[in-house]
């Protein structure tokens, strides 16, 4: 919410400064509304949007970055745990309690996981050892 209200704050300062702008333009000296000086003022003006077009691009590229790199990190961890379930599973009846703890910690993970939970998952400390 901080955000719209600080992008509100910013276009309303805009908007009034271009009014006020138009209001005073007819009380400018002569030499301040040539050529030349049109010329400055666009090129500034150019200036300025290509370097928001720049930090805006930047900005972008590293919020991609930031949700590879998480895409990566959940799609790793995915695969390690059913690594480890298929390995457990060629152990026999013997791991099948270490499979239904690491079970039960993937389906807890799932279930709070959802958009709507914001709570987070208890440790599992046998799950966490069977990992490494």
């Amino acid at each position: 919410m901080g955000e719209v209200l600080i992008g509100a704050a910013i276009f309303a300062c805009l908007a009034g400064a271009s009014l006020v702008s138009l209001m005073v333009h007819e009380r400018f000296p002569a030499h301040h509304l040539g050529d030349d000086t049109s010329a400055v003022v666009r090129l500034a003006a150019n200036l300025f949007m290509v370097m928001s077009s720049l930090v805006l691009g930047l900005m972008i590229n590293s919020a991609k970055n930031t949700f590879e790199s998480i895409n990566v990190n959940v799609h790793t961890f995915a695969t390690d745990l059913i690594l480890l379930d298929r390995t457990l599973r060629h152990y026999g009846p013997e791991a099948d309690g270490a499979r239904q703890s690491l079970t039960a910690y993937v389906q807890r993970v799932v279930d709070t996981s959802t958009a709507d939970s914001d709570t987070t998952v208890a440790p599992n400390r046998l799950s966490e050892l069977l990992l490494n």
